[in-house]
């Protein structure tokens, strides 16, 4: 799955923040700033909907460890092997 899954995004627009429940604008690549040339972080697996105030304060570590939390209990086993099929260095900090 490469690219961005724009049905999975339309569908979720209207829900709330998923760090603070305020209203959601914007997507942020949680687990990765976006890369050049790597297409496979730019799906729904990696993006988390979020306020423009949570998106500015993107966070650190632990915000990262409750994200992969939050979307392996929502996709299940095909987060995980998405997740496991990525060889981009420095993932397995997270």
């Amino acid at each position: 799955m490469a690219g961005y899954d724009t049905a999975t995004m339309t569908a979720r627009q209207y829900e709330p923040c998923e760090r603070c429940g305020r209203p959601a604008t914007e997507w942020h690549h949680a687990l990765h700033k976006r890369v050049k040339g790597h297409p496979e972080w730019d799906v729904i697996y990696n993006l988390e909907h979020l306020c423009k105030v949570c998106h500015e304060n993107k966070g650190g570590y632990e915000e990262r460890q409750q994200f992969y939390t939050r979307q392996a209990n929502r996709y299940g086993i095909s987060f995980i092997e998405w997740w496991d099929s990525l060889d981009i260095s420095g993932k397995e900090r997270y």
